[in-house]
């Protein structure tokens, strides 16, 4: 909430809450059941300016929660923005790597599943939009399979620490 009259998010979050249970009372005569904390469907409401925008967040958990990590902590660098600086950089695996956080192993861990073609949330993870009506559940699971076929796998790739004595950066 930016520039708004409404200037407290609980408010507009029970406000919100309030005319969707009431739109499905109406509806279906029945108060829906809601989990608070894990919800079938996030609704998104931003209000700025007293315009209000309502979306509904299709990705669910967030997005670099990729579903490798076991047991995700917080990281210095994510894992989407390790993939897209990889991507930016163009390496698609054909060359060595350095790894020049050498930390939690994010930007090899990526490179690995950028080299292996793995397509990102197709190792189990769940998304928003599957919880959605009309969500086609056996389409999904050919796409998956289709990701699954498409990843090359084992991929050779080089990867070294920014420690290593041998120049690794242009012009060195």
């Amino acid at each position: 909430m930016r520039d708004s009259g409404i200037t407290h998010s609980h408010f507009a979050a029970q406000k919100t809450k309030d005319a969707v249970v009431d739109r499905f009372r109406e509806s279906g005569g029945r108060r829906p059941d809601v989990d608070a904390r894990s919800p079938d469907v996030r609704i998104v409401v931003r209000i700025v300016r007293d315009e209000c925008a309502v979306s509904l967040d299709t990705s669910g958990e967030s997005l670099n929660r990729r579903g490798y990590r076991a047991n995700p902590s917080e990281a210095s660098l994510k894992e989407t923005l390790a993939a897209g600086l990889l991507l930016l950089a163009g390496w698609q695996g054909d060359e060595p790597l350095i790894d020049p956080a050498c930390g939690a192993g994010t930007i090899p861990i990526e490179a690995a599943m950028i080299a292996g073609n793995v397509a990102p949330g197709s190792l189990g993870r769940d998304f928003g939009f599957q919880r959605l009506h009309g969500f086609d559940r056996k389409r999904w699971e050919a796409l998956l399979l289709e990701a699954g076929e498409a990843a090359r796998n084992p991929v050779p790739i080089r990867i070294e620490e920014a420690t290593s004595p041998r120049p690794w950066w242009p012009g060195r």
